[in-house]
């Protein structure tokens, strides 16, 4: 089967960040990159 273009370019992408939380964290953190 064919890989979707996005996923093909995602395993190549660079990383932006290194950021990790718990899940219970998860909406305060999203909130906090897009400030």
């Amino acid at each position: 089967t064919e890989i979707p273009r996005a996923i093909e370019e995602i395993r190549t992408a660079p990383v932006l960040h290194t950021t990790e939380c718990d899940v219970d964290q998860m909406p305060e953190t999203v909130r906090a990159f897009l400030k």
